[in-house]
């Protein structure tokens, strides 16, 4: 006779003996590779190896940045806090920079989960590590709150900084296709630090739904924000 079979997800969250027993347990499942820390910390077993946009091999990695290359920092935000069995989006802020011969540098990523005051402290002392010749850019969200939150940032927060909130148009991936295709030229070089492996993994897993796109948003939004200044400096030149 055939038999069928019912699979109730669960995560790691869900096996309190076990956590009871080995505090330290979670702490290990969250310093494992993403696909790992997804299936065994979530209980999400649908998450695949890999995306379509991003490999790991297209990367180059450097030691510092290049100096003198034109820099922006771009922020996607997001104001959720980290719950057990809850697995929210980051803010994410990218900064890039584009040399003479059309080089990109992804020179640092700054990642956090926070409420949006932690948030707004973040983007400050960012901002103020980058210095005021930096130009910021940050997603403009949809609708009233999304103006107010902006108008925010310019009045208080990064008042004194050339910053602006921009909307984004078009679905993530027709977004991120662009960037896309840069790294897969060898265009795109990474400043070799301690965010590296989380940026290369989730850029590798897009645009699997399952997968956080945070960083992804956000290093093409500092792509689109340079070919536009690009464009702005070609047309004065």
């Amino acid at each position: 006779d055939s038999k069928s079979v019912t699979f109730i997800r669960a995560s790691v969250y869900d096996n309190a003996k076990l956590l009871e027993k080995d505090p330290g347990y979670v702490a290990n499942l969250k310093a494992m590779a993403l696909v790992d820390r997804r299936r065994l910390l979530d209980g999400d077993w649908d998450i695949v190896e890999g995306g379509n946009f991003f490999r790991a091999e297209w990367f180059r990695f450097v030691v510092e940045a290049p100096a003198g290359a034109s820099a922006v920092r771009y922020w996607d935000l997001a104001g959720t806090e980290p719950k057990p069995g809850r697995e929210p989006d980051w803010t994410v802020g990218v900064r890039m920079s584009r040399d003479d011969d059309g080089m990109l540098t992804v020179e640092d990523v700054q990642r956090a989960r926070e409420r949006p005051l932690g948030v707004e402290r973040l983007v400050r002392s960012v901002a103020e590590r980058d210095g005021v010749g930096v130009p910021i850019r940050m997603e403009q969200e949809p609708g009233s709150s999304g103006v107010a939150v902006i108008e925010r940032y310019a009045r208080d927060t990064l008042q004194g900084w050339d910053f602006k909130g921009l909307r984004s148009t078009g679905d993530k991936a027709e977004r991120a296709k662009p960037f896309s295709a840069q790294c897969e030229a060898g265009n795109v070089r990474l400043v070799r630090a301690p965010w590296n492996t989380d940026f290369v993994n989730e850029l590798a897993l897009f645009p699997n739904r399952e997968a956080h796109d945070d960083q992804v948003d956000a290093a093409s939004g500092a792509f689109r924000e340079l070919v536009r200044r690009r464009a702005v400096d070609l047309s004065f030149s």
